[in-house]
């Protein structure tokens, strides 16, 4: 995979616990991102190129899986963000340069997905952040693209290249 590594703890930085993977179907093979959510919850992206999900473990000392949602709607996620709702943003890129991002409620349940490409990304969607406004800011190999939470593409900045306000 293009992640983190196979890891059997992982450490949560901002509180400097070392958390567990979880065993079984959930066990974490390939952390591709990791975000907490407004109960300080710890979400895990996983993706080993053969099942990828999100991984929600408890909050510290009790790191133990909470749940994991995302199975079968993910192809290929590049990164992550949850809003301060706890609505979940995945950014997926099924078919290198198809960008999708798919949404999910604070549980866990699939709400619904938009496809970048058609609403202004022209280009391979590598990072996803929410900006202070509460829009999506989506990083491409050569831009920044920026949308509406709901999918609604705003603009696109950057352009290619060296140098102040161009992108490698």
């Amino acid at each position: 995979g293009m992640g983190l590594g196979p890891p059997t703890c992982m450490r949560a930085f901002a509180d400097g616990i070392t958390v567990k993977s979880p065993a079984g179907a959930e066990a974490i093979t390939d952390v591709m991102a990791l975000a907490f959510d407004k109960d300080r919850r710890l979400h895990v992206l996983n993706w080993d190129g053969t099942k990828s999900f999100v991984a929600v473990l408890g909050t510290p000392p009790n790191t133990a899986l909470v749940r994991s949602y995302g199975q079968g709607k993910l192809e290929d996620p590049r990164d992550f963000v949850i809003d301060a709702a706890g609505i979940v943003y995945i950014l997926d890129d099924p078919q290198p340069g198809t960008p999708s991002v798919k949404r999910f409620d604070a549980n866990g349940a699939f709400i619904d997905s938009f496809v970048a490409d058609a609403m202004g990304l022209d280009d391979e969607g590598n990072s996803i952040a929410i900006d202070g406004a509460g829009k999506l800011n989506i990083g491409g190999s050569q831009r920044l693209y920026l949308y509406e939470p709901t999918g609604a593409f705003i603009k696109r900045y950057g352009i290619a290249g060296k140098g102040v306000g161009k992108l490698m």
